[in-house]
């Protein structure tokens, strides 16, 4: 079944741009730092958040210590929810397949992170005719793989200057510990 066909049963949108869910509430907030962004947040929390928070709706912005996008932000800057998304758009896979494919991250990350994707609506698992779990983007993780793919071509074809700026910048530390050593 796909992503799509399972959560369509539960979709509401609503005249503010929310789309509700009987567990999450995916949200539209019109002033992102480069344009609209996607906050995908538990009913409960986002109730209890919002009635808190003197921030309103259409004042969310990262930059606010009180807005759920903060959370979901940090979530999409997480290096292994880059990996995990770049690999899932090119096909389902299973658990084993993201861990060997996915070279240094933990069983434990790689659960934590997938739980969360999924947490935020952005993976779905389900189970093949193995009965075995298989996890995939749904629509909403999709809307993540351009802007993580193009920060994963910028990061392997820049990577040179990166080492060479590293090297600079730590030469001239050990010259400024030298000099320093040297008085």
């Amino acid at each position: 079944m796909s992503p799509t066909a399972a959560a369509a049963p539960y979709r509401a949108i609503t005249s503010l741009g929310v789309i509700l869910t009987p567990r999450c509430s995916i949200l539209l907030c019109p002033r992102g730092l480069h344009g609209p962004v996607i906050i995908v947040a538990n009913n409960a929390w986002l109730l209890q958040r919002h009635r808190r928070s003197p921030v309103s709706r259409t004042d969310w912005t990262v930059f606010s210590e009180k807005c759920p996008s903060r959370e979901s932000l940090a979530r999409i800057a997480n290096k292994w929810t880059a990996m995990i998304v770049i690999l899932l758009d090119e096909r389902p896979r299973r658990f084993t397949e993201l861990h060997t494919e996915i070279g240094g991250i933990s069983k434990k990350v790689l659960s934590d992170t997938v739980r969360a994707l999924e947490r935020d609506g952005m993976v779905i698992r389900g189970v093949d005719a193995e009965a075995v779990a298989r996890y995939e983007l749904t629509e909403l993780g999709r809307t993540l793989h351009d802007p993580l793919r193009a920060l994963q071509e910028w990061a392997e074809s820049h990577i040179d200057q990166v080492l060479a700026a590293r090297i600079r910048f730590d030469d001239q530390q050990s010259a400024a510990l030298g000099d320093i050593k040297a008085e």
